[in-house]
């Protein structure tokens, strides 16, 4: 058992010590129990109160680290009498003090190795950084394309898909500043389509982002193929073969039989047509202009324009 007060310090250390041990303890209060002085033992006391309760009318034995004049000081009184032995303090103050200078010591060594942790921490997170400065690839956009790029004048488009393919997997996505799901690489535009729209698509990454755009465009179609000599109209034109285009460049491949010429059509906006068969240019008259309807009830002016032979067989043209 030990017997001692409650302050900081020696009678803390004293308390606390013992009870570790499973020993008992006594702790003099100069203020009373309701009264617990400093209050930060007051879970301390509460320790005392539980775990050391003693009975003095059956003590034989008491052992106090201490004096006998601090003993006296005390004056408790104990009804049984018993044989009280006297053990110098273990921690004295100058060693309290030694020890405490130790441990100052101590935290100041390991405040200093904490401080050269702190420093290397840094330069492993710079490291690190620049690690990852050389490894980052920007973010990139592959490829981006629609279910219909060319539509015919006149005409609709609902559930137009756009399909892009990304280098990496991006953390957003946008379709003209509408965000869209960036776990998928197509997206179907909820709105129906009657004119030429431009689609951009922007996905971002942790550093920066990137754009690429694609359009939809409505267009009118050329019209070739061979036939007779007859009455130029809508219907005369329907009659071919359509192709939508936005000029009426490109080679058409006819097979024009007895009595049959070669006929080609095309808006009047486009540039005047330049024929050339076989590597010889030429061959071909304009015979006609038509305000044309096409199937989507679009008018606009159409030029016809005839080969000036029949019967020319399979036959490959290039319109330039």
């Amino acid at each position: 058992m030990t017997v001692s007060g409650l302050a900081y310090g020696i009678d803390t250390l004293v308390a606390e010590s013992t009870i570790l041990a499973g020993g008992k303890t006594i702790a003099v209060l100069a203020g009373g129990l309701d009264s617990i002085y400093p209050a930060s033992n007051t879970n301390l006391a509460k320790k005392i109160e539980k775990d050391a309760f003693l009975s003095c009318d059956k003590l034989s034995l008491i052992r106090v680290y201490g004096t006998k004049d601090d003993w006296d000081k005390l004056k408790i009184f104990i009804p049984s009498n018993p044989k009280i032995e006297f053990i110098p303090p273990i921690i004295t103050d100058e060693k309290l003090n030694k020890i405490e200078m130790q441990l100052l010591k101590y935290a100041r060594v390991i405040t200093e190795q904490s401080s050269i942790i702190d420093e290397q921490s840094l330069v492993l997170d710079r490291h690190e950084e620049m690690l990852q400065e050389l490894m980052y690839t920007p973010i990139a956009i592959s490829n981006l394309s629609l279910s219909q790029s060319l539509v015919e004048i006149g005409g609709s488009v609902v559930g137009l898909r756009i399909n892009w393919n990304a280098n990496k997997p991006p953390i957003t996505a946008y379709i003209n500043g509408e965000e869209i799901g960036s776990s998928e690489n197509n997206y179907i535009y909820p709105y129906e389509i009657t004119q030429d729209k431009t689609f951009t698509l922007k996905v971002t990454d942790d550093r920066g982002s990137a754009e690429r755009s694609v359009s939809i465009k409505f267009a009118n179609g050329k019209y070739y193929g061979t036939a007779q000599e007859g009455t130029y109209d809508s219907d005369f034109i329907l009659s071919l073969n359509k192709e939508i285009v936005t000029n009426g460049k490109g080679n058409i491949t006819v097979n024009c039989d007895n009595g049959q010429y070669v006929y080609y059509a095309i808006p009047t906006r486009f540039d005047t047509p330049r024929f050339s068969v076989g590597g010889f240019v030429g061959g071909f008259v304009l015979v006609d202009t038509i305000a044309f309807t096409n199937i989507y009830g679009y008018t606009e002016d159409y030029e016809i324009w005839k080969s000036e032979n029949s019967n020319l067989g399979l036959v490959t043209i290039n319109v330039g």
